[in-house]
């Protein structure tokens, strides 16, 4: 699970903003077999499922309340030194519960990143409403 933290929107709790997209670079030079593409789950608070590296992924009946929703984020593309993968156009409104989002990377295929030697930075791009 990662953090991302609104404090260029100045965003308060209970505050609403519209995600526009997200991007997702992987510091890895090359596609390993099996990777084929990231979904990016989201949530208000901290998902109670607490989900460890590699386990995975369930919208049980305790995150339900604390979900904002799911984005497919594509394919990554091999940049040379970076493989990178964006998704512009989502558009979709969401209101937080503090000035912090949370979410998981998933990776639905066979693919299991290597453990703490791989760095995955997303972003996601939001206007405050």
């Amino acid at each position: 699970m990662w953090l991302l933290y609104w404090r260029r929107l100045r965003i308060a709790a209970g505050g609403q903003i519209i995600i526009t997209g997200v991007a997702l670079e992987l510091n890895i030079t090359a596609i390993p077999s099996g990777m084929t593409f990231f979904n990016l789950a989201l949530y208000n608070v901290t998902p109670p499922s607490a989900y460890v590296d590699n386990a995975a992924w369930d919208l049980g009946s305790g995150d339900r309340a604390s979900f904002l929703g799911i984005f497919n984020m594509g394919t990554p593309v091999d940049l040379g030194s970076t493989c990178y993968v964006e998704t512009n156009g989502i558009n979709k409104p969401i209101t937080l519960a503090s000035a912090t989002l949370y979410g998981y990377l998933i990776t639905p295929t066979v693919y299991t990143p290597a453990a703490n030697s791989e760095v995955y930075v997303p972003t996601l791009h939001a206007v405050g409403v």
